[in-house]
């Protein structure tokens, strides 16, 4: 399955593609943004869902158009048809100005997917407080922020609150409209 954008396509990740997804991770700004601390956890992660033995999970490559390579990867996690919701997981990318537009495209690819496709009615997303750039990214495509939870996350030595955000279908028709 592939997934078109302006930018990029996102397409269900293979087994093959595990190194280059750990290399994206490795990537000095990357870790850093993620929930969890270590590339080799998330790693541990990615092969469940790759062999369909998470079927509530899925793994997108997130593919540059322009140069036809790996840029990021973004995890679609707890897909439930009944109450037609989902939480978008692990999402990683490098954090220069371009993918981080790049970034901006997938989400609004994978928006279009959870709506038009599954047929959701919200989605999902989390990041550590203090992560600016996801933050950044989820007001971009509409998401609205709903809450926090405190002391979730264990980083950088100590616990952070953990910000929850999410997107209805009413959010994203709303914002698809403003999609140029």
């Amino acid at each position: 399955m592939i997934l078109k954008g302006k930018r990029v396509y996102l397409k269900l990740l293979e087994q093959g593609e595990l190194p280059a997804v750990h290399a994206i991770l490795c990537t000095p700004g990357v870790i850093e943004n993620l929930m969890w601390n270590h590339a080799d956890l998330l790693l541990a992660h990615l092969p469940t869902l790759l062999t369909g033995d998470a079927p509530t999970s899925r793994a997108f490559g997130i593919w540059a158009l322009d140069v036809n390579r790996l840029i990021g990867v973004v995890t679609l996690n707890k897909y439930l048809p009944v109450p037609r919701s989902a939480v978008v997981g692990m999402f990683a990318i490098h954090p220069s100005a371009a993918a981080l537009r790049a970034a901006e495209d997938a989400f609004r690819v994978l928006a279009v997917y959870c709506a038009d496709t599954l047929n959701l009615n919200r989605v999902g997303f989390y990041c550590w407080d203090g992560n600016r750039i996801s933050e950044t990214l989820y007001r971009r495509i509409g998401a609205v922020p709903e809450g926090r939870l405190r002391a979730e996350t264990f980083k950088g030595g100590k616990y952070v609150d953990k910000l929850l955000y999410s997107m209805l279908r009413e959010d994203f028709e709303k914002w698809r409209a403003t999609w140029h």
